[in-house]
């Protein structure tokens, strides 16, 4: 049962910080979109700002931090992965070595490619964990 197993997951004190809608696609082991994950988390990316003067006054809007909605460099890749990888190794420890080797092929594929291709990696990342999803005949 899903929900008991989510309520149970997060009345642990050791439960690592992870978004409380995502939880229950991580114990169902379905897709956990990474863009989301770090939406949820922290809002890093700023919106422009437009500031008018009408004589004495000023106004201002914008300025406000949006979320991130897609994964696009490496260290924002990164930073999703560890928080997955905490999630999904505090609810399935045994798959803690599984998502270090993956972890660093890609990582490595990072390594070998040049910054300006490294949306491929990400793709590549996203078409796996898709294909992975929900199986219990694949792993990572």
């Amino acid at each position: 049962d899903l929900k008991s197993a989510k309520a149970s997951m997060l009345s642990l004190f050791s439960c690592p910080n992870f978004p409380d809608s995502l939880w229950s696609d991580l114990l169902a082991n379905r897709y956990i979109d990474f863009g989301k994950l770090l939406g949820h988390i922290h809002a890093i990316n700023p919106s422009s700002r437009l500031i008018e003067r009408i004589g004495d006054i000023e106004i201002s809007t914008g300025g406000m931090l949006e979320p991130i909605t897609a994964i696009k460099t490496q260290g924002q890749w990164s930073a999703a992965f560890s928080m997955y990888r905490k999630a999904v190794t505090a609810a399935y420890p045994h798959r803690g070595e599984e998502l270090d080797t993956y972890y660093d092929a890609i990582i490595n594929y990072f390594n070998v490619t040049i910054e300006t291709e490294h949306y491929r990696i990400i793709n590549l990342d996203k078409s796996i964990r898709l294909r992975v999803a929900g199986s219990n005949s694949i792993s990572l």
